[in-house]
């Protein structure tokens, strides 16, 4: 190889900056082989290796630890020109590259037939330029053979002991600050891995592929083999592959390295092998391999016939290929999109070869097909796009998670998931209603797409709740069943209607209060004021009657004769909304001269719980009657019963009534009072 084929070789690889940096990453790099340490390295600039040309480059051997300990001193000078005019090796092409380097360390400047890069300097470019060339060129022929990098003053060996550390420092005795420092640890060394070795095979084609990117520190170069046996290899290339582009890091691709080879035959197995060459001219003992075979190619698509929509909803496919090709073809399968840009996905496999026809169910109104082809070997092959229109009759899923809230100005916000994925999904409806029994109303006349919905509702209403619920519909007007309906509480705000007393009047011993509850629904009690007509501030609350309590009389017994008392009942709401108070009612009371027919009322009871009163009647001609009164508490108690002229009473056990009164109503039409509250459980236990 004459030194010109080197360089037109080069002329795009080699770096032509003065200061930069041409094959060795990181200007210096190592290996370490039985009890051997080899290192290259590239000068930083090129007052370095001129300098190195007279003087060397002095090489510091340090024992690492703590405080290194130098045990090594050596010399590095390119070897005279005689040397290498007598070096001979026996592989021809790497004795070419002796022979580059030698012309590149003993440039000689006016002979441009033997240097043909010295054109260059006839086109204006100056001495360092040329300099630089050649120093890039010297860099690449020493990576064939680590002997041409001793020999040109750029690589040093020597000896280790397993386990030790050792620190390197080589300079130049005029520039000893840029020394070139490293530490080598023959304990941590081992074998730098290979790329995994990728094939793609085709029809007498093979295209192999592998990373270089991460492996630029350990391999400058790579070598492909071939073997038909897997054991007999040969050589794709003499020189190595070698990746131009990876350091330059704009694009993923570039990190890779591509080799296409041609193929003797198809269907017959080859073998394929990877190594790496490092930066000392040998090969890695470690390699990546793969296997695999040529094989005819199916070179046309398969073509679409037939493609319509059946009276009931199908896409009826239908399909043909050349004969020539069916002998390649594993099966078919059908593909589907939404659109023509949109992602085919597989809707029905495992066709079988001799299939040339099928109906598929639609779901969807737009539907792209494509028939494909699963060959026995190779890539997938597929039929161009067609369009079969389908009929929609799927209703959209039901909006889920429907909820909502209302504020205290009425305003009612509603919310639900967007859980409705279909392409032809128009959007959502809201109904409404204020009653539950009563039909609903659409409150957007065009259905939304927005997953929520804002309302009013009128508070004045006496309406306690109103209600919601949501349908989705798509554009053909396939409506989803209605959400659960959504019960939303008003904030009350209107008062509760009135109590209403009817009557009040004094019976002598008690004040009698008759009264009809209040008729809102939401009322949770009723309260029973009083106060001395003569005394305003002598309101007082007589008693609060829960909802359920279903009373509507009451009895006043703490009075005092010859005053004048004044009643209201106010209502109270679940929302703590007051009513207007009743139209008050006025009662005076005078004493009245009075009997008591009843006296010495007796009460037993018995072991099976029955209560038994008795009791003597004072007049018992003039008594035309008794009434009996009786409740659970001292301030709920009522007419019960009224009996005849008799002297005893018995109250079953099942009633467990605590509070009576009894009182005698005479013929004589004579006032008669009631007799002392009577509480059962006090009265026996005396």
């Amino acid at each position: 190889m004459k030194l010109n084929y080197i360089i037109t070789f080069l002329t795009l690889f080699i770096l032509t900056d003065v200061s930069g940096q041409f094959i060795v990453p990181d200007f210096v790099t190592y290996k370490i082989e039985e009890d051997q340490i080899m290192i290259r390295w590239e000068p930083k600039s090129l007052d370095d290796w001129n300098s190195s040309q007279s003087e060397g480059y002095i090489v510091e051997k340090y024992l690492h630890s703590d405080i290194p300990t130098l045990i090594e001193t050596s010399k590095v000078y390119p070897e005279p020109e005689k040397s290498w005019q007598n070096k001979m090796v026996k592989d021809t092409l790497l004795q070419k590259f002796y022979d580059g380097a030698q012309q590149l360390l003993f440039a000689d400047y006016s002979d441009v037939e033997t240097m043909p890069f010295l054109e260059l300097m006839e086109d204006g470019t100056n001495k360092e330029s040329v300099d630089s060339f050649r120093l890039g060129l010297l860099a690449y022929v020493s990576t064939y053979d680590f002997d041409i990098a001793k020999m040109s003053g750029l690589g040093y060996q020597t000896t280790f002991k397993k386990g030790e550390t050792y620190s390197f420092k080589i300079y130049t005795f005029s520039n000893k600050t840029e020394a070139l420092e490293f530490k080598i640890s023959t304990k941590d060394f081992k074998l730098p891995d290979v790329p995994k070795l990728e094939a793609k095979f085709g029809d007498k084609r093979v295209e192999l592929k592998w990373r270089t990117k991460e492996y630029r520190k350990d391999y400058f170069g790579y070598y492909l083999e071939r073997s038909v046996e897997d054991g007999n290899y040969q050589l794709l290339e003499d020189l190595p592959f070698v990746n131009l582009l990876d350091t330059l890091g704009a694009y993923e691709s570039f990190a890779f390295f591509t080799h296409k080879d041609t193929l003797p035959r198809n269907y017959q197995d080859y073998w394929f092998r990877l190594k790496g060459m490092d930066y000392f001219g040998d090969k890695s003992i470690l390699f990546s391999k793969v296997r695999g075979y040529g094989y005819d190619k199916i070179n046309m698509s398969p073509i679409i016939e037939l493609a319509t929509q059946t009276a009931d909803n199908r896409a009826h496919i239908v399909w043909d290929v050349f004969d020539r090709y069916i002998h390649l073809i594993e099966s078919f399968e059908i593909v589907r999109a939404d659109s023509l840009k949109g992602a085919f996905k597989s809707i029905v496999k495992n066709i079988d070869p001799n299939e040339r026809e099928i109906k598929i169910k639609m779901d969807s109104t737009q539907n792209y097909f494509r028939v494909k082809i699963n060959p026995k070997d190779g890539e997938d092959i597929y039929s161009v796009p067609v369009f079969v229109m389908g009929q929609d009759t799927l209703a959209p899923e039901i909006p889920e998670n429907f909820s909502g809230r209302i504020d205290s100005n009425g305003v009612v916000y509603l919310t639900w998931d967007k859980n409705n994925k279909e392409k032809d999904f128009w959007g959502y409806k809201v109904f409404k209603s204020n009653f539950i029994e009563h039909e609903f109303s659409l409150i957007n006349g065009t259905p939304q797409e927005e997953n929520y919905c804002i309302d009013t509702a009128d508070i004045t209403m006496l309406n306690e709740y109103v209600y919601y619920k949501v349908q989705a519909v798509d554009t053909r007007n396939n409506r989803s069943a209605f959400t659960p309906v959504l019960e939303i509480h008003k904030p009350d705000k209107i008062a509760p209607a009135a109590a209403v007393m009817k009557m009040s009047h004094f019976r002598n011993d008690s004040i009698i209060l008759n009264f009809s509850t209040s008729s809102s629904a939401d009322v949770e009690y009723h309260e029973l004021f009083k106060r001395d007509l003569d005394n305003e501030k002598s309101w007082k609350l007589l008693k609060r009657f829960s909802v359920t309590d279903s009373i509507d009389v009451y009895f006043d017994f703490d009075f005092e004769y010859d005053h004048r008392y004044i009643y209201t009942i106010i209502a109270t709401d679940d929302a703590g909304l007051k009513s207007k108070p009743t139209k008050p009612y006025i009662v005076e009371t005078k004493e009245l001269k009075v009997r008591q027919p009843i006296q010495n009322i007796q009460i037993n009871k018995s072991d099976q719980g029955e209560l038994s009163f008795d009791w003597q009647l004072e007049r018992k001609n003039d008594v035309a009657r008794i009434e009996i009164y009786r409740g659970d508490t001292k301030d709920q108690i009522g007419l019960y019963k009224i009996i005849d002229t008799a002297e005893s009473f018995i109250e079953p056990k099942s009633k467990n009534k605590n509070f009576y009164y009894f009182k005698a109503l005479l013929h004589s039409n004579e006032l008669t009072k009631f007799t002392n509250l009577i509480d059962v459980n006090a009265a026996i236990k005396e």
